[in-house]
C-alpha cells in the first residue's frame, strides 16, 4: 500500500516539491486509502448524536421525545448490507 501512495505521489510532484490539496484530484489511491483507514479504524471517533423530536418506536423499544440517540459509526462502517467483506 505505502508503495503504490509513494508511487502516486512520487508521479504528481516528480520527487521535487511536497503535495497540496490542490493535488487531490490527482491522488485517488491516496485518497481511497485515508476513506478506507477511516471506515476500519475510526481515527476520528465521531458519532451522530441526535435528539428526538417525537416518542417513536425503534426495534421494540419506545424511544421518548427529546431523548439523546447517536448512531455507531464504528458498526454502520462494518455492516455487510453496505460493505461487501467490511473487515477484508
Amino acid at each position: 500500500v505505502i508503495e503504490k501512495i509513494r508511487s502516486e505521489l512520487h508521479v504528481i510532484t516528480n520527487g521535487n516539491r511536497s503535495i497540496s490539496l490542490s493535488d487531490k484530484d490527482h491522488t485517488p489511491y491516496l485518497n481511497w486509502t485515508v476513506l478506507e483507514t477511516q471506515r476500519l479504524a475510526s481515527i476520528l471517533n465521531l458519532n451522530l448524536w441526535r435528539r428526538t423530536n417525537e416518542g417513536r418506536k425503534v426495534g421494540g423499544y419506545f424511544v421518548p421525545k427529546g431523548t439523546a440517540i447517536a448512531a455507531e459509526l464504528s458498526l454502520i462502517m462494518s455492516e455487510e448490507k453496505y460493505f461487501k467483506d467490511p473487515m477484508k
